[in-house]
């Protein structure tokens, strides 16, 4: 292991001997010390053997970079000071998806951008799932307001707050405002489900089989002694209630 300021003094033959065989241990030994060589040109080599790493003077001579570990047996980056830190953070940003707050390769998708295919945003399965089940939804139960029921209670009936279009066996049947539920004789404390047919919208018990050609779009619960209809309990495919 050897340094040397690579400056052939002049000097007596065995002298001059001495210091040329220093400066070419030096030299094929890439400078190898414990402390770094006191005389610097860009781009020499020194085997820092303190940190085991061998080191490359910078372009403008006043830095070291980091080149290979002492000993290595493949070319891998040495600087797990910086770089090697750099390339986990990277790895792990690899691992994770990106929100709007945190870095990632790429951006997850809110519910809303994945149902509604928003340019550069990626969905999870979750969202996947979510989407998938909004476009179902939407190609079954087609209404201009969704923040109300689609049904609502008008006297002794049940009718349509707005103009309904449903999927029934692959055909669209839109049921206008106002148009009314047929409601079979309803029992107290019991659940009821609302179908489509081609001509009509019909409700009957949950456990009841739907009638043929139909499509399940809704349900309400039937309540106290008097059977009457919960207005809060209806529902519909793309309208749930919920508690204030």
């Amino acid at each position: 292991m050897a340094i040397h300021d690579y400056s052939i003094a002049d000097q007596n033959g065995l002298s001059f001997l001495s210091d040329l065989n220093n400066a070419l241990a030096a030299i094929v030994s890439n400078n190898s010390s414990a402390t770094a060589p006191t005389t610097t040109v860009p781009f020499m080599l020194w085997a820092d053997t303190t940190a085991n790493i061998l080191k490359q003077r910078n372009a403008t001579n006043d830095g070291w970079i980091n080149v290979i570990a002492l000993g290595a047996t493949a070319l891998e980056k040495a600087n797990n000071l910086s770089d090697v830190a750099n390339a986990v953070t990277a790895f792990n940003n690899i691992k994770q998806v990106a929100t709007e707050t945190v870095t990632g390769v790429v951006e997850k998708a809110t519910t809303a951008e994945a149902q509604a295919g928003t340019a550069g945003k990626y969905p999870d399965a979750a969202g996947v799932h979510s989407a998938i089940h909004a476009i179902t939804v939407f190609s079954t139960l087609q209404k201009d307001d969704i923040s109300i029921p689609s049904f609502e209670v008008s006297g002794a009936t049940l009718i349509t707050t707005q103009a309904i279009t449903v999927s029934v066996v692959g055909v669209q049947v839109t049921f206008a405002l106002g148009a009314g539920v047929t409601l079979p004789t309803l029992a107290s404390h019991s659940d009821y489900k609302i179908y489509a047919t081609a001509t009509a919208l019909t409700a009957q018990l949950w456990d009841t089989a739907a009638p043929a050609n139909s499509t399940l779009i809704g349900g309400f619960h039937a309540y106290h002694t008097g059977a009457t209809i919960n207005p809060h309990s209806i529902w519909d495919l793309r309208f749930r209630p919920s508690c204030s």
